[in-house]
């Protein structure tokens, strides 16, 4: 199998298995699959999702959370968008606040 194939839908876990507690690795139903696009070239590292190429990213919005709670429905909307090209991942969020000023 190419690796363009194995590349091209990444699973949620496999993204942020450092973070995800031990406990939670195989459940089903916590799991997601975000479509990675390939690009061509380099994507600038701004901190910022501007660059048209984020644009050809699929944003998936992310169902569960793992701070403060764990593996509980997320109480805050955030999205993920994932590119690649061949030798660098690229994963991005956005995250929204509905209390920003707590």
């Amino acid at each position: 199998m190419r690796i363009q194939e194995i590349i091209k839908y990444i699973p949620l876990v496999a993204i942020i298995s450092l973070v995800l507690p031990a406990a939670a690795m195989g459940q089903s139903d916590t799991t997601q699959t975000i479509p990675a696009v390939r690009i061509h070239g380099d994507l600038p590292l701004s901190g910022s999702l501007r660059d048209s190429l984020w644009s050809r990213a699929r944003r998936v919005r992310l169902r569960y959370e793992v701070m403060p709670n764990d593996n509980r429905k997320a109480l805050q909307a955030t999205y993920a968008k994932v590119l690649y090209n061949k030798s660098t991942l690229y994963i991005g969020f956005i995250c929204k606040d509905t209390h920003p000023g707590k």
